[in-house]
């Protein structure tokens, strides 16, 4: 049996939100529901497995969104950003700082993936002579969950080549119980691990994060080892325009805007975030003069982030793509408010994307589904859950083929489709997405099966009194002489 899931985007706690450890018991409790399944054979028998692989599909860590690219000034030698040369000693500091402080934030969870990894976290009934469970029976037999790990757009330092990032694979590999291999790149495509490409194959699956499509995400000039445009959206934007607020207005900002802020990338679609300031500005701040001063630093971080060499060459490599359009409307939000400009980020995407954010296209296009490698195309990255049949193939199983999209578990924010409210309103959802797949008689031979929980819906974001906690380690950078 193979499961699959994928941007869980756990964070070093500096800013954002972070999963909760109750989701990853959640989580146990799928996979033993699902091991219990698969141990039913073909003919009504019962053999419970002793092993499952479970791949990380990207984007499990998140290394952008995170306040330490803050913490020292340009100039400064500890100073670094992701389109800096990856052998420099400064940006190799930065993301072990963020990778650790991801390991430390989150080491209730990586505890349940080491009990997984280990077999004492999942266990199933002993088959009795008669091919039935033993209910009540011990010893129960543990079922070893193989880890394995795939990079995406968010994580892709653990893809770097080189002594130091091994060192920091090796953290990783130890911290979640990895069988992927530490001592080389973590794999961006299937073919980049032996391993993981033959448990694909063996149920018929091809599996990518899926950034590749997007070039925002994904730089094609320079490939999987290179920033990208979102890269420096993400650290001199979302994560920095509430940094500089926080530094700048202090406690003349109510706390609640700190709290919501820690949500800007957990907006969805991404490009609403400026209707999403918009909205917390409209509910929380009555002076107007507090109000500009907020505006007038956006403004600023925009004039930083589009005077960055880094920016120009990816609008460069990108000709008049998606990369442009949004570089365009963001330079353009200076002069305009923030529900104006949240109106123009959403028309651009809209207009590229025709509003249809699925990869579907992408996967029909598969060399492995054009070769009828695979059966069923996997991919991540755009938090969108989809299980889409791809075409019916009377050879496979008699049931078709299938794309399947993991989603992700990151609590995120939508728009209201009501349209009586002066300012657009928001509701919370999280959900708990993924999907199995099965070989030979496994679950009496049925292929695969996905799955959707949803685990809360919120009106508003709770509002917690240590909301501004976060900032204040960073409020003041730190300038080495």
């Amino acid at each position: 049996m193979l499961v699959i899931i994928s941007d869980l985007h756990l964070n070093d706690g500096t800013f954002g939100e972070t999963l909760s450890p109750s989701v990853f018991r959640a989580l146990c409790n799928r996979l033993t529901d699902l091991a219990y399944r698969a141990s039913w054979r073909a003919g009504g028998r019962y053999r419970p497995i002793e092993t499952l692989d479970l791949l990380l599909l990207g984007d499990v860590f998140d290394c952008t969104q995170s306040f330490r690219w803050h913490e020292y000034e340009p100039g400064s030698p500890e100073y670094a950003r992701p389109w800096d040369n990856p052998d420099s000693p400064a940006l190799i500091a930065t993301f072990t700082d963020i990778m650790r402080g991801i390991l430390r934030n989150n080491a209730a969870v990586f505890r349940i993936f080491r009990q997984l990894s280990n077999g004492t976290r999942i266990s199933l009934p002993p088959a009795m002579d008669n091919h039935l469970p033993g209910k009540h029976a011990l010893p129960r037999v543990p079922v070893k969950v193989n880890i394995h790990y795939m990079v995406g757009n968010h994580d892709w330092c653990l893809h770097l080549p080189g002594p130091e990032y091994n060192a920091l694979r090796a953290e990783v590999a130890d911290a979640l119980g990895l069988v992927t291999d530490a001592a080389v790149p973590f794999p961006y495509l299937p073919e980049e691990s032996p391993v993981l490409e033959r448990v694909l194959r063996s149920h018929r699956v091809f599996a990518r994060h899926g950034d590749i499509f997007d070039p925002l995400n994904y730089n094609q000039a320079c490939g999987r080892n290179a920033a990208s445009l979102m890269d420096a959206v993400d650290i001199e934007l979302w994560t920095l325009f509430p940094l500089e607020i926080s530094r700048r207005l202090g406690d003349q900002v109510p706390p609640e805007v700190y709290h919501h802020l820690n949500a800007l990338t957990h907006v969805r679609p991404p490009w609403l975030a400026m209707s999403w300031v918009n909205s917390l500005l409209k509910s929380y701040i009555a002076d107007p003069e507090v109000d500009r001063s907020i505006k007038n630093i956006w403004n600023n971080a925009v004039i930083r982030f589009s005077n960055l060499d880094f920016v120009h060459t990816q609008k460069r490599r990108n000709g008049i793509g998606l990369t442009n359009i949004i570089y365009n409307a963001l330079l353009s939000s200076r002069f305009v408010s923030f529900g104006a400009a949240g109106k123009m980020l959403e028309w651009g995407t809209e207009k590229f994307w025709n509003g249809n954010y699925s990869l579907v296209s992408r996967a029909l296009k598969e060399p492995a589904f054009v070769r009828q490698d695979a059966d069923f195309i996997v991919y991540g990255h755009t938090h969108l859950y989809e299980m889409v049949p791809l075409d019916a193939n009377a050879t496979v199983y008699a049931k078709g083929r299938v794309y399947t999209n993991t989603g992700s578990w990151m609590r995120a924010y939508y728009p209201v489709a009501s349209r009586h409210q002066s300012v657009k309103g928001f509701v919370s959802l999280q959900e708990i997405t993924g999907a199995a797949f099965f070989s030979g008689d496994e679950h009496g031979g049925q292929p695969f099966e996905t799955w959707r929980e949803l685990v809360s819906v919120w009106s508003q974001p709770l509002v917690d009194e240590t909301s501004r906690a976060s900032y204040n380690a960073f409020t003041t950078p730190r300038i080495m002489p």
